[in-house]
């Protein structure tokens, strides 16, 4: 698998790059820019058998408080069926440069049981509801709605709320909540003489460098390639893929230095992904 390189620059760096790439004309992709490869949805297939659902929250320490438990068992068929079903009918991120608030290493694996099948049999997606709050795991990144937080939490029992009750409260034992930016893009360079350089959408994904800060953070990125996102202060691994970017049936994936993220500090990021 190639491995891409990600470069932190200066902001006088950071701009020129921008500006030129706003002034270069008209370029040809090479064959190796293909369209995103399939992926399953198998759960949105057998919904009529979905019969049990567990969800399992991951979130840093005790930096955050919830009202319910880390994991929860939904053994109503009909209410594991209709989250299920809401999490198919979601929306695709939608167009248009991301702004994204604040996002913390806070997110819920959702594991389906099938009827018929061994173990849960179906098929786990990852809600993500800090920063731009996404969906994955069903084919396209998905944006989640009132609905489906309102269907998830009815589920789970914890009555009529909504997208903040897991997104959390802020222990203010550990004092003020600050993060710093980060600011970014995402291109794809390469091909013959004089080669291309192009903006392409994916997902840049922060790691924590200590696993007590939690675990990872995605980042949406659209066919822009600019992001910006704030991140808890810390070490973060990065790394990224594009559907845009496919090679033997695999997307190829970015490693990198750890970047240092500082309290009101920005951080400007280039992640670049290189291709014949």
């Amino acid at each position: 698998m190639k491995s891409l390189r990600l470069f932190v620059t200066t902001a006088v760096v950071f701009a020129t790059a921008l500006l030129l790439s706003a002034c270069s004309g008209p370029t040809t992709v090479s064959d190796m820019t293909l369209k995103a490869k399939p992926q399953s949805t198998y759960l949105c297939h057998v919904l009529p058998r979905v019969d049990r659902m567990i969800v399992t929250r991951h979130a840093p320490g005790s930096q955050f408080v919830f009202t319910f438990p880390a994991v929860v068992t939904v053994t109503s068929a009909s209410e594991a069926r209709a989250v299920a079903t809401s999490s198919c009918a979601l929306p695709d991120v939608p167009s248009g440069v991301f702004h994204c608030p604040a996002a913390y290493a806070v997110s819920y694996q959702l594991d389906f049981a099938v009827k018929g099948e061994k173990g849960m049999g179906g098929e786990a997606i990852d809600v993500y509801p800090t920063g731009c709050p996404m969906v994955k795991g069903l084919g396209p990144v998905r944006t989640p709605t009132s609905a489906f937080y309102q269907l998830l939490a009815r589920a789970m029992a914890l009555g009529n709320v909504g997208g903040a009750t897991f997104r959390g409260i802020f222990n203010s034992a550990h004092g003020s909540l600050k993060t710093g930016t980060v600011v970014g893009t995402f291109r794809m360079v390469g091909g013959p003489a004089p080669g291309f350089s192009l903006p392409i959408n994916g997902m840049v994904v922060f790691t924590p460098a200590v696993s007590s800060v939690g675990r990872s953070v995605t980042v949406q990125v659209n066919d822009s390639g600019l992001f910006v996102t704030y991140l808890a202060p810390g070490v973060w691994r990065v790394k990224a893929e594009s559907p845009r970017v496919i090679y033997n049936d695999e997307s190829w994936v970015c490693g990198a230095s750890p970047i240092s993220v500082r309290v009101e500090k920005e951080i400007l990021v280039a992640v670049q992904c290189d291709t014949p």
